[in-house]
């Protein structure tokens, strides 16, 4: 074999493998994705869900009330998120982005909070004070524009634990 062949052979075999992994960064992320909106166990005692209220956002406070609040698919496509707007997103600015790139721009521009709450999977978020009350209007303009009774199932339950939080100048964390 001469040596434009094995050249040739070797930025062939090196095409195939990052196609190769560029296939599988793409498969899982659109599976992690489509888990996001797969039914949690909770129990019934008020300590186990996604969102918390918290005292401080340190990740040391004990959760004072917690609620499972699914946020996907439902309430996402009800602000104009679909799984391709995240996948676009995740490719262009990555899954710790927390829906806000580094020009400024948010994953749903009329919704900042929620934009936020995207990838809790990923980082926790934690709100206190002037984003709860943004968040707070935000969940109220969805519910008021959706017909969807799951959708504004889980907004009612986010916008209680957010007032709550809110009365006691305490700390909303979503994770996970």
């Amino acid at each position: 074999m001469n040596k434009k062949a094995v050249v040739s052979a070797a930025l062939l075999g090196l095409m195939v493998v990052g196609v190769g992994c560029a296939i599988v960064w793409r498969t899982m992320s659109k599976r992690y994705i489509a888990k996001w909106d797969m039914p949690r166990e909770s129990a019934s005692a008020g300590a186990h869900g996604n969102v918390c209220i918290v005292q401080h956002p340190d990740g040391t406070a004990e959760a004072l009330g917690c609620a499972d609040v699914h946020l996907f698919p439902g309430v996402y496509s009800a602000i104009g998120v679909s799984e391709s707007t995240l996948i676009k997103w995740q490719d262009e600015h990555g899954f710790h982005s927390g829906g806000i790139a580094p020009d400024g721009s948010v994953l749903a521009p009329e919704y900042p909070i929620l934009s936020r709450l995207a990838w809790t999977h990923i980082d926790p978020v934690y709100l206190q004070g002037a984003d709860l009350s943004a968040l707070l209007e935000e969940t109220k303009r969805v519910s008021q524009t959706s017909d969807d009774a799951t959708v504004r199932a889980n907004l009612e339950k986010l916008s209680a634990l957010a007032t709550e939080a809110q009365q006691r100048s305490q700390v909303l964390r979503f994770f996970g």
